[in-house]
């Protein structure tokens, strides 16, 4: 059963996060989930980097520091991308959806 976490900040409910651990989880990310549906979000920890090569739908990216400060959002990033932030430790994310989100500069926690 993966570790949950949740990702909380002011004005958004807590999100549930699975916890992707080990190379194969990183690596393959949310590219199992065939529709955003199905899909949880996830934290990617340790990671300042991500791809969405090979993904069925667009996701909303946030990347946080060792603060806990978010230092990058990318939103409905498509298909087929590279998205990067120098200074994060981690990232979440998840399928895109309109609606409220973390912004840049914002600090999150993560809780158990």
């Amino acid at each position: 059963m993966p570790e949950v976490r949740y990702l909380e900040a002011r004005g958004l409910p807590r999100v549930p996060l699975c916890v992707l651990r080990g190379f194969a989880e990183r690596l393959v990310g949310l590219l199992w989930a065939r529709n955003r549906e199905e899909a949880p979000s996830v934290l990617i920890e340790r990671c300042c980097s991500v791809h969405t090569f090979g993904m069925a739908f667009d996701l909303d990216l946030c990347f946080i520091d060792r603060h806990m400060n978010v230092v990058r959002v990318a939103r409905g990033v498509k298909p087929g991308r590279v998205i990067s932030a120098r200074d994060a430790v981690c990232v979440v994310e998840r399928p895109a959806v309109e609606g409220p989100w973390v912004g840049r500069g914002e600090r999150v926690r993560i809780s158990a």
